[in-house]
């Protein structure tokens, strides 16, 4: 069993996977607008 620190620790981790991947798609969908 993982510690509720472990745990925690797992989940910010992927929560900062996660916002870093959409803010990715966001940039590139952004700049896919401007260069039209």
């Amino acid at each position: 069993m993982l510690s509720t620190v472990d745990q925690f620790n797992t989940i910010i981790e992927i929560g900062s996977w996660f916002l870093q991947a959409v803010q990715t798609q966001s940039i590139r969908c952004y700049l896919g607008e401007r260069k039209r």
